[in-house]
């Protein structure tokens, strides 16, 4: 008997120390920053990833009405910096979300990557590019 409490003492020990030690990527951006005013449809997104085993992940840009750009942006030495293009707002204020490859098979799958949010970043654009 004490055997199985010490086997099922150990087990849940080693769960624990399993859990504790998963590390969860955070991103770190310099652009864009918070509450950004977007006066063209090109975005910059650079920053960091404190995982470095994490080579890329995936970002949406919506417009409070639909999702207006995504795609993928590549990690080299835990940075990244890319210029992304996006389509025309049809509302004054959106969010820029960024999400890692939940199935780990390279392409953004929009039912599967998109539960976890990884970072979320409101936005406004210029009522000079903004087409109602």
């Amino acid at each position: 008997m004490k055997k199985k409490w010490f086997f099922l003492f150990f087990i849940l020990l080693l769960t624990l120390f399993a859990c504790s030690s998963a590390k969860k990527a955070e991103l770190t951006l310099s652009s864009p920053i918070e509450g950004a005013k977007l006066e063209t449809t090109t975005l910059r997104i650079a920053g960091s990833i404190s995982d470095q085993n994490v080579s890329y992940f995936f970002y949406q840009i919506e417009d409070g009405h639909s999702f207006i750009g995504s795609g993928k942006i590549t990690i080299n030495d835990g940075e990244f910096d890319e210029m992304v293009e996006f389509n025309t707002p049809s509302n004054g204020g959106g969010m820029v979300n960024f999400y890692l490859d939940e199935d780990g098979d390279g392409n953004f799958d929009e039912e599967k990557d998109t539960q976890k949010v990884l970072l979320s970043i409101p936005v406004t654009y210029d009522e000079s590019i903004v087409k109602r």
